[in-house]
């Protein structure tokens, strides 16, 4: 009932192509289009809902078309498609990689009888949608940006992640569009990118950003899932990501609620209540992203014939903490308590919002919503990690 639920409100917040965070416009105003929040949205509707989206989808590229009228690195716009030019941080360059992967995507899914100009043409200078991105990629990637949660200036490990799948995709669509110098090129930067990956290396694990202090962050998870369909330098089962993803869980625990639940905040030491600056909460998505990373990390395991624990451990007892953990676990039950501990994480949620309408943030104490209603990207989490569950056997 509640994917339900989750869909009605994310159509409802498709508005002529353009895709609102929130209809609330007051403490906080979310009634913008926020190019990584649609792009994410309208990736769900490509992977899951192609067949009836194929409008939508289309009503998107032209949306983007008007967008990319100003700068590629601009986050934002009115609903009205004009852009929102007061201060900002900007630019933001994890959106154009998210525009044009799922416009790729979309492009490359079409019959070859349908015009697709639209969103990729060889000619350069670049006058189509996906060129356009592409390029600007290309060209910026090496640059500094604000990160997606709009706060920090730097070099960002998700940023960069989505610019490499951004890259990957695009030599698949120029490959297809008889652009084959772009295509070679393409691939280059992806490589390169890759090979950027290993300086957010410190101490066998992923640092969100580039010589910043901050340990860890939500924005690690979310690399992994929002590129999961992407052959990465990295595994979902990888140390490198693991060990960064138990300091986010270790860090948790300093929200009182946590006492008896495990939900997920942004990164230790925020303190963005959803309209002010008196303290961070656990955030929805943040809830439902790891659950439907331990559902992935349940089936990556289980393609293995054996997991080495080592510096791993503070993940693992934390995500299956009641579960008695130990050394010798068998794999069998690690995956059991791994695909249990990621239902209970969306009970836990579902019990705090009966109602399906889940907000930006649950509070830190009490866990009531808080901040943004209807969060449409609260949603499209949701959605993801059952559209994952639906495609994976589940042993509880």
């Amino acid at each position: 009932m509640k994917v339900q639920t989750s869909l009605q409100v994310v159509y409802a917040q498709i508005q002529n192509g353009s895709v609102c965070a929130s209809v609330s416009t007051f403490e906080p105003d979310y009634y913008y289009n926020w190019i990584r929040d649609a792009a994410l949205t309208m990736d769900y509707l490509q992977t899951v809902h192609q067949h009836t989206s194929v409008s939508l989808l289309w009503d998107y590229a032209h949306v983007s078309l008007i967008h990319q009228q100003y700068d590629l690195g601009e986050p934002k716009f009115y609903m009205n498609r004009q852009l929102f030019d007061k201060p900002w941080g900007r630019p933001q360059n994890d959106g154009p990689a998210l525009r044009s992967h799922v416009l790729s995507r979309f492009a490359l899914s079409l019959h070859d009888h349908q015009n697709t100009d639209v969103i990729y043409r060889p000619e350069m200078p670049p006058n189509s949608i996906v060129k356009r991105d592409l390029e600007y990629i290309a060209s910026n990637w090496q640059n500094d940006s604000f990160d997606l949660w709009e706060e920090v200036y730097g070099m960002h490990f998700y940023t960069l992640c989505v610019q490499i799948q951004a890259m990957k995709t695009g030599t698949k669509i120029a490959s297809h569009k008889r652009d084959p110098k772009a295509a070679k090129f393409y691939e280059l930067k992806a490589r390169e990118m890759s090979d950027k990956l290993n300086d957010f290396l410190v101490d066998g694990f992923y640092r969100p950003i580039l010589n910043h202090p901050r340990l860890t962050d939500l924005s690690i998870i979310l690399a992994v899932l929002h590129t999961k369909t992407t052959r990465m330098p990295f595994k979902i089962h990888s140390d490198k990501i693991i060990i960064s993803i138990g300091h986010l869980i270790e860090s948790m625990q300093a929200y009182p609620i946590n006492s008896d639940h495990l939900l997920i905040g942004r990164y230790p030491g925020d303190v963005y209540d959803g309209v002010g600056q008196t303290g961070g909460n656990p955030w929805v998505l943040g809830t439902f992203a790891l659950a439907e990373y331990l559902i992935l990390l349940s089936k990556s395991l289980s393609e293995r014939s054996f997991v080495f624990i080592g510096q791993n451990m503070i993940f693992y007892k934390m995500c299956v903490k009641d579960k008695g953990f130990c050394y010798n676990q068998c794999l069998v039950d690690l995956i059991h308590c791994l695909q249990t501990k990621s239902l209970e994480l969306v009970k836990q949620v579902s019990s705090l919002v009966p109602n399906g309408q889940f907000p930006e943030q649950l509070n830190r104490s009490s866990g009531k919503p808080q901040g943004a209603p209807n969060l449409t990207w609260s949603h499209v989490s949701f959605l993801q990690f059952e559209n994952v569950r639906n495609q994976i056997s589940i042993s509880v």
